[in-house]
């Protein structure tokens, strides 16, 4: 009897093999939903790190607090405690004392790498400055990119 009834259950065919042809005329259509490139972060909820606060209520500057927001509490902890335990770093008052170059000191070496790197490949002076000038948005002299490819 179950063999007969499955079978019969079957007989009108599935899915898009169904014996009957009424379809809907009003369609299936899709689910209203996002896909995640059309999210912005502002849609997402925030989630703030409660430490933060105990940053700033320590009195830590604005600046570190920023760095802490930006690469997360736990990473600004360990160069913290790095730093904390370099003795070179230590002020007679208890405060970490560090001289860091500026970012800029950090982009200029990298840009003359870059020049010298395309010089070695060849580019000529034009074409080096072109690159330097997409990729820095620096106009460069082609002497100051001559005297860099011959060191």
């Amino acid at each position: 009897m179950l063999k007969k009834r499955y079978c019969h259950m079957h007989s009108n065919g599935v899915g898009g093999r169904q014996a009957s042809i009424n379809a809907s005329t009003r369609g299936g259509g899709y689910l209203q939903t996002y896909r995640f490139s059309e999210f912005r972060k502002s849609d997402l909820p925030s989630k703030k790190d409660p430490r933060l606060l105990s940053l700033r209520e320590i009195g830590l500057n604005a600046t570190l607090q920023k760095i802490a927001a930006t690469i997360g509490v736990d990473n600004f902890l360990k160069m913290w405690a790095i730093l904390d335990n370099d003795e070179s770093t230590h002020s007679d008052s208890g405060a970490l004392n560090l001289h860091i170059r500026s970012f800029s000191a950090w982009t200029r070496y990298e840009r003359n790498r870059l020049i010298k790197f395309l010089a070695g490949q060849g580019l000529s002076n034009r074409e080096i400055a072109k690159v330097v000038a997409d990729q820095f948005n620096e106009r460069l002299d082609l002497s100051y990119i001559s005297r860099l490819s011959r060191k």
